[in-house]
């Protein structure tokens, strides 16, 4: 029985992390599933990311932007995955509601990347395996 409630409780717990992220998290993860794809394919093998976002939790209720900064090949620091919510105080201030470097495990980004969207649209990004394992090439 204890097992049984430890498994559960686990369970439970794996499932609230998946539920309470926010909208870069969110991102980033489908972005890892995609990356984790490529792996081991021909250098040039593309394929790509669709993303339908949640505004709730922590989320854009309305337009948002999406913004893959640039990583920096001969440096450690990675550029972060940043959600904006377009309107918002934060977005005003500093251009971004939510980030994340999580997505920097899985993929460079050569080149910054940045889009805007209606409420709810999908977005998508272009990977593709390059000399340095998966690049984030698109935002569509």
């Amino acid at each position: 029985m204890k097992r049984l409630i430890v498994a559960v409780s686990a369970a439970m717990a794996l499932s609230a992390c998946m539920l309470i992220t926010d909208a870069a998290t969110r991102l980033a993860n489908d972005i890892r599933a995609t990356a984790g794809q490529l792996n081991g394919r021909p250098a040039g093998t593309r394929d790509t990311v669709v993303h339908q976002p949640r505004s709730w939790p922590e989320g854009c209720p309305a337009r948002y932007e999406v913004t893959l900064q640039a990583s920096r090949p001969s440096s450690p620091s990675c550029g972060s995955l940043l959600v904006g919510c377009v309107g918002s105080a934060n977005h005003k201030a500093l251009g971004y509601d939510y980030s994340t470097t999580y997505h920097c495990n899985f993929v460079s980004v050569p080149h910054e990347l940045k889009a805007r969207y209606d409420p709810g649209a999908r977005a998508t990004i272009v990977l593709e395996v390059c000399e340095r394992g998966v690049c984030a090439v698109g935002l569509e």
